[in-house]
């Protein structure tokens, strides 16, 4: 295979995403060196590709900062081994081809986006896509663009999500693949959610929907119902967002599909008040699942529940579980958010700023902007029921927040409740 080398001058500056975030965290701290690890080992690659073999010799002092760096990661192993391995294939190919190496990029891009880090790990996928050869490795090439799409589209760079899923959409096109057309353009429909353009995002998905069916393509279809349901449920119409979750749980045949639509069911059910369907969709993730991650989702889910039926013991039992789980650092932060606001609901008022402060510190230094907002207004939440200081009132305020207990549909709590029976029996 011809050896790529990018035309016109010396790459740019590029991999800013990583200068922000060692800006962002404290010097000498495990994501600042995690993050100047990540940038000079992406840039070495970029120098590498354009300038040739003397960037893969120890003589190279871009490859000896790279390498210094990497093995500087004392307290996260995955990181460390992930970017070494990058250096390690440019070491072995020592030729100027990214091909070969590119898919250990890719799993670099996964274990960062993984971790939330939605604007490092859209930057990887862009690495990706710039040296990938889409007429040898269109799977490759297919996927770099879509998951830059769906990590720009959650780091709120909505132009730049629309055009990753628009050429994502084009390489499929030419290589007459139309599932996987339409996969792009729910992608591009999504972008369109996210901007807050919810009848239009409702619209283009019935579409994709009615064509995915004459496909049949069932997976598609499924997942497309699926984000049917969470416009829905923006749009307010929860028990829209109960049906149309249940019904893709109910086409799913892929069980990491399933999981996580049966997740977003629970949620939605907990919305609408249909507590016990709730927890049993709940616990059924919390059996079912072979991922730890998704067991955990489960769990987190569960404290919320206790916390919205006002049953302390069930509350307790998952937030002390879940307290000494190695849970990663976005599952974390949610955990301790969800613990604090549950914790001021109950009126421990000083466990609860204990845990709402852990998760401010661990969404600050992990660039967890959203996290930092929710956390911020939930601290708020916190002084105003201290400065009540009666727990009862502090009970009542987080009681008028509960929606009304309702049933759930007759078919999907009979559902839920048979599948929960079969993975845990009585007796």
């Amino acid at each position: 295979m011809p050896i790529r080398r990018p035309r016109g001058p010396k790459p740019e500056l590029r991999h800013v995403a990583f200068l922000e975030s060692m800006t962002a965290a404290p010097e000498g701290s495990t994501p600042h060196a995690s993050a100047r690890a990540a940038f000079l080992t992406l840039r070495l690659l970029d120098h590498w590709v354009a300038l040739g073999t003397d960037l893969s010799t120890d003589d190279s002092s871009a490859h000896r900062a790279a390498r210094e760096a990497v093995d500087a990661i004392e307290t996260d192993a995955e990181m460390r081994a992930s970017l070494g391995s990058i250096i390690d294939a440019i070491v072995a190919l020592h030729e100027p081809d990214a091909q070969p190496l590119l898919p250990r990029v890719y799993a670099f891009g996964k274990l960062t986006e993984q971790r939330g880090q939605m604007s490092q790990a859209a930057d990887v996928y862009t690495t990706v896509a710039r040296y990938v050869d889409a007429s040898v490795h269109l799977d490759l090439a297919y996927d770099a663009h879509m998951r830059r799409g769906f990590c720009l589209r959650l780091a709120g760079e909505f132009d730049w999500s629309e055009q990753a899923y628009a050429t994502a959409g084009s390489l499929a096109a030419r290589a007459k693949d139309r599932v996987r057309v339409l996969t792009s353009r729910v992608g591009q429909a999504k972008v369109d959610l996210a901007r807050g353009n919810l009848p239009s995002a409702d619209e283009a998905l019935a579409e994709l929907a009615a064509e995915a069916a004459k496909l049949d393509a069932s997976r598609l279809l499924a997942n497309i119902m699926h984000d049917r349901s969470g416009v829905a449920h923006r749009r307010g119409d929860t028990q829209a967002a109960v049906r149309l979750a249940f019904e893709s749980f109910q086409r799913s045949t892929v069980d990491y599909d399933r999981e996580r639509v049966l997740g977003d069911l629970a949620v939605f059910l907990m919305r609408l008040g249909a507590l016990e369907s709730a927890k049993d969709a709940f616990q059924l993730m919390e059996l079912g699942t072979k991922s730890e991650q998704n067991r955990w989702v489960a769990q987190i889910g569960m404290m919320v529940l206790a916390s919205q039926m006002r049953n302390e013991p069930l509350f307790e039992s998952y937030r002390r579980r879940l307290s000494d789980a190695e849970l990663p650092v976005t599952q974390r932060t949610s955990y301790l958010l969800d613990a604090g606001k549950g914790l001021t609901g109950f009126g421990h008022f000083k466990d609860a700023k204990r845990a709402l402060s852990e998760a401010l510190g661990l969404a600050e230094t992990s660039g967890q902007n959203q996290r930092i907002f929710e956390v911020e207004e939930a601290l708020t939440s916190l002084k105003v029921a201290v400065q009540n200081q009666e727990t009862e009132s502090a009970r009542a305020a987080a009681d008028k927040n509960r929606p009304e207990t309702v049933a759930a549909p007759d078919d999907i709590s009979a559902v839920l409740h048979e599948l929960l029976a079969e993975l845990a029996p009585v007796g």
